[in-house]
């Protein structure tokens, strides 16, 4: 959950998986209403950044520059709010190794 200067809370709900060759990460707005918002966006590029630098240090992704989620939720963040409120993000990282 990330607090707003303005006092909103924006929650999330973040997940990844791990595919034989992908790290996938996604993420979207608990509800329509938190969705109307573009705070969920970021919160979901913060914890998602979290997410991929544990990754690279773990040693299965390379370092990934910019914003978790990248240009798409910049995109997704400039759309009239009915839009975005249905929105949710995901991005796949190549892993650096075959996972068994």
């Amino acid at each position: 959950m990330a607090q707003a200067p303005d006092g909103f809370v924006a929650e999330i709900i973040f997940g990844t998986d791990t595919t034989s060759t992908h790290l996938v990460i996604t993420c979207k707005p608990i509800d329509v209403e938190t969705g109307k918002q573009t705070k969920w966006i970021d919160s979901c590029n913060e914890v998602g950044r979290l997410a991929i630098d544990q990754a690279v240090d773990a040693g299965l992704i390379a370092p990934v520059e910019g914003l978790a989620f990248g240009k798409g939720s910049e995109f997704v963040k400039s759309q009239p709010a009915a839009l975005r409120s249905a929105a949710s993000l995901q991005r796949e990282l190549e892993l650096l190794r075959e996972m068994l």
